[in-house]
């Protein structure tokens, strides 16, 4: 639609900006600060995720993940905010978010210290629904990256987990078989 959308940050001013560029000229159109919180309790956590466009009904908007404002849909064309999610997360994103059929999901992980994730269906109006969560007790890896093939959603990192333990450990082709390695890929 002729806007370029870029995030930006700066760790020594603690801010990050979302800004809409014409793509035509290369002006900019808006841009929308991300503050850190006054609050001292989450350092600035740099953001790394690409935005990414996911439809509300009929109208576009631009998905955008951080640490201080949890996920935002922008409209491309203002950047005034069509809805959100999560005031914050504790942690940083890393991995861009995807979308398939109206479903978003991103990840989140900062330091070896945490990993999460959401999953979230938009609705018409603005309204979020949270699909589901994920978080390194459920095998979530340090900042995967996640993509859809189809309709399944697959994440790098993942650990084989049965009934909340991992069950295969060690290195295809040192001490770990090929065949389990091939049960470690279908547990994860």
């Amino acid at each position: 639609d002729g806007v370029i959308i870029v995030n930006t940050d700066s760790k020594e001013e603690k801010t990050n900006h979302i800004v809409g560029i014409d793509a035509s000229n290369g002006k900019i159109l808006w841009s929308r600060e991300r503050t850190d919180p006054a609050s001292d309790k989450l350092p600035h956590k740099t953001v790394y995720s690409t935005p990414l466009v996911a439809m509300v009904g009929d109208q576009k908007t631009v998905a955008v993940v951080s640490t201080h404002h949890g996920w935002l849909g922008l409209n491309p064309q203002t950047g005034a905010v069509v809805w959100q999610h999560q005031e914050s997360y504790p942690n940083r994103s890393v991995g861009s978010p995807v979308e398939k059929d109206g479903i978003l999901f991103a990840t989140l992980g900062a330091s070896g210290k945490g990993k999460l994730s959401d999953a979230l269906r938009l609705k018409p109006g603005g309204e979020v629904e949270v699909l589901y969560s994920l978080d390194k007790d459920d095998g979530l890896g340090y900042v995967p990256s996640p993509i859809f093939v189809g309709d399944l959603l697959y994440l790098s990192g993942m650990l084989p987990f049965r009934d909340g333990q991992v069950v295969i450990t060690g290195k295809l082709g040192d001490g770990v078989t090929v065949e389990r390695g091939a049960e470690a890929a279908r547990l994860a």
